[in-house]
């Protein structure tokens, strides 16, 4: 059945939503359903490209693989590939922020940082840690994708004028665009050269497929409100 942009809406909010969280914090819990294969043969989207396709192959892989030990090991695995990844100790080997992979420098609050800082500022997305959290960490930015996509779910149920709708999937095609597909791909790289068991670097590839897929679906919501 074909779903309404309302529902639309709502998916991907859901979806945003979810995986910035996985990204911000590590699997809390030994049984955490996202360890489970159960959760990912069920998920919401059919394959619109290879990286989702890729993808959630690979986080099936190791689903399949964690499956096999006990379960406060399999937590404990996947909560160290979170950590080696993104946090360190040390240098993390797979830095969840933008500005690392988009200045020469490779250092934490470059442009790329200042520049989401005044996207989420106009948008009044707001931050939970902030000032602890540099603003261009790729959690961070799909939970601003999240947080637009209610507000546009909201603007299409509430009959919000044409012109409000359509700068509001603008502002997420024009975001998507310019920020996390820009460096998507070398952050994936990293987290699948430099993972343990490739639970990590598989979420980041669906991730990136998602991104892709939402942007011809994007364009094509922009095509009925015009």
């Amino acid at each position: 059945m074909k779903l309404s942009w309302e529902e639309v809406c709502s998916l991907r909010t859901n979806l945003y939503g979810f995986l910035g969280n996985c990204l911000l914090e590590s699997v809390p819990e030994e049984g955490s359903v996202s360890m489970q294969r159960e959760f990912w043969d069920k998920f919401p989207l059919e394959s619109a490209n290879p990286q989702m396709k890729d993808g959630l192959n690979r986080i099936i892989s190791c689903t399949e693989y964690l499956a096999k030990l006990p379960p406060s090991q399999a937590s404990q695995e996947v909560q160290l590939e979170f950590m080696d990844l993104f946090l360190g100790p040390g240098q993390p080997k797979a830095p969840p922020w933008e500005s690392v992979y988009r200045t020469p420098e490779r250092l934490l609050f470059g442009w790329p940082t200042q520049e989401v800082r005044k996207i989420y500022g106009k948008a009044g997305f707001e931050i939970s840690r902030k000032n602890q959290l540099p603003e261009d960490h790729l959690g961070l930015e799909l939970m601003f994708l999240a947080m637009a996509s209610d507000t546009l779910a909201r603007l299409i149920t509430g009959k919000g004028s044409k012109n409000k709708i359509f700068e509001m999937i603008k502002l997420q095609r024009d975001f998507i665009s310019s920020h996390p597909l820009t460096w998507i791909a070398d952050f994936h790289e990293d987290a699948y050269t430099k993972g343990t068991i490739g639970f990590y670097s598989g979420l980041i590839q669906l991730i990136w497929g998602i991104l892709l897929w939402d942007l011809d679906l994007l364009e094509e919501m922009s095509r009925s409100f015009v």
